[in-house]
């Protein structure tokens, strides 16, 4: 498991997507995460889902697959599909991607464990 301080994280290949947007904060942006996971939908929604599940962990398209059993999760393409979802949440929301994702020869995705408590209480309706 990695911490919300390792150097992995800036090693990602998120882009854009990353690097032009301030950091999700928990707690100060419940209510953004709140409304960011609420307009999520379908397939989107269980990929978010493993990620807050599984806080500081690099996941694979195999271990995505293995987890929820989803085909959308078979191959990169499938995930990239199902990750595209999300550029309206992202957009809207004015922070980075709540994830980041590595390129190359074997794709991956994690959440930081920080990012992925407050999606947790976000999805929990503001529990904390």
């Amino acid at each position: 498991m990695f911490a919300d301080d390792d150097p992995v994280w800036e090693q990602h290949s998120g882009g854009r997507g990353h690097r032009d947007r301030p950091e999700w904060r928990c707690p100060d942006d419940l209510a953004l995460a709140e409304t960011f996971y609420g307009t999520v939908r379908g397939r989107a929604k269980v990929f978010l889902d493993v990620l807050i599940d599984h806080p500081g962990i690099l996941l694979g398209v195999t271990d995505l697959h293995h987890l929820t059993g989803e085909d959308a999760f078979g191959t990169r393409r499938s995930v990239a599909g199902v990750v595209s979802g999300l550029h309206r949440a992202h957009r809207d929301s004015g922070r980075r991607y709540p994830f980041h994702w590595w390129g190359g020869d074997f794709v991956c995705y994690g959440m930081k464990p920080g990012v992925a408590e407050l999606f947790r209480r976000a999805r929990e309706g503001g529990a904390a």
